[in-house]
């Protein structure tokens, strides 16, 4: 099994041309809210690029489905999840949607999701975070015994446009759990051993990640409790699959639990 690490939108394009198993990696914090919401019991997560295509998602899929919104890192106002797993986690303690959809404008995982599929209409997509790391390379790899690809881990970066230590951490945590590695390069090996960093000395690995845009950006908004959480190995067995259909006269990507 070959294993690639790829960067941002370009990146992500790079993968689907080559047809490669894909994981999307946005560790702050649009992978984490994916993984969440599959996790609680939300059957599909829908990607929307803006509130009016939201709104078309949910007049497919009727009442039950609760929209977040975030512009720049806030919540965009009327909805009250944001990109927050936290406040999602508050939500559903109090009602159960069935549907969820994301709105994509200012959230770097979600819109390379976007950039693989009009790529390629048929490509493989998973959604990797610390939080899934085990079940997201479990899955690839039986995957891989398939279909006899290669495979990338797509590093969505600090708001889309640069590096993320996070992400970069993230596909070394999801490549150190592969067991059938053949050949990787020096930035899987990289990856690696930073991951190793921050599961052997989290503290250290720490000091480090709290000296970055991303941790420095919600730490300012308010976003800490994110941040740790975001941060949590294996935490949940739950491996995001990504679908792209038409449905209603429109082209629909979501998200939905690999069973």
């Amino acid at each position: 099994m070959r294993v690639h690490i790829e960067w941002l939108q370009d990146g992500a394009r790079n993968a689907a041309r080559r047809d490669d198993i894909i994981v999307v990696i946005d560790a702050l914090r649009s992978a984490a809210l994916i993984v969440t919401a599959l996790s609680k019991g939300i059957e599909r997560v829908f990607l929307a690029a803006n509130i009016h295509e939201a709104l078309r998602i949910k007049s497919l899929y009727g009442d039950d489905m609760l929209i977040a919104g975030e512009g720049v890192g806030m919540p965009i106002q009327g909805f009250e999840v944001g990109n927050s797993p936290i406040k999602l986690l508050k939500v559903l303690e109090e009602r159960r949607p069935r549907y969820m959809a994301i709105i994509t404008e200012a959230t770097s995982g979600t819109r390379t999701v976007d950039a693989i599929f009009t790529e390629n209409s048929n490509a493989t997509v998973f959604v990797g975070s610390p939080l899934n790391a085990s079940s997201v390379a479990k899955v690839v790899e039986e995957y891989v015994e398939k279909l006899e690809k290669d495979v990338t881990l797509v590093c969505s970066g600090y708001l889309g446009k640069e590096f993320a230590l996070e992400d970069f951490m993230t596909a070394g945590l999801i490549a150190r759990r592969f067991k059938s590695i053949e050949s990787f390069d020096d930035n899987v090996l990289a990856a690696m051993l930073v991951a190793e960093m921050f599961e052997n000395d989290r503290d250290h690995y720490m000091l480090y990640q709290g000296r970055s845009k991303s941790y420095k950006r919600l730490s300012e908004i308010g976003s800490q409790e994110d941040i740790e959480y975001c941060l949590g190995k294996d935490v949940y067995d739950t491996t995001p699959y990504a679908v792209y259909r038409k449905e209603g006269g429109m082209e629909l990507i979501y998200f939905t639990k690999f069973e």
